[in-house]
C-alpha cells in the first residue's frame, strides 16, 4: 500500500512539474509577441510622422495657394 501513495505522489508530482513546464513555455511566447508588438508600434510611428509631415506640406501649399490667389485679386481689381 505505501508504495502505491508513493506512486501516486510521484504521479502528481510530475503532472505539477509538466503545468510549470507548460506555463514557463508559454511566457517565452509572451516575450517573443511582446518585441513584435514593439517593432510594430515603432514602424507604425514612423507611418504616423511621415503622414504628419505630409498633411503639414499640403496646409501649407493650400494656405500659400490662397493667400497668392488673394493677392492677385487685391492687384487685379486695385487695377482697374
Amino acid at each position: 500500500m505505501p508504495e502505491h501513495e508513493n506512486h501516486d505522489d510521484f504521479t502528481k508530482v510530475i503532472i505539477g512539474l509538466t503545468r510549470v513546464e507548460t506555463k514557463i513555455d508559454g511566457l517565452g511566447n509572451v516575450r517573443e509577441l511582446a518585441i513584435e508588438a514593439q517593432q510594430s508600434a515603432k514602424s507604425a510611428h514612423l507611418r504616423v510622422d511621415r503622414l504628419d509631415r505630409l498633411v503639414f506640406w499640403m496646409g501649407t501649399t493650400v494656405v500659400g495657394s490662397l493667400i497668392a490667389g488673394a493677392v492677385a485679386l487685391l492687384f487685379k481689381f486695385a487695377g482697374k
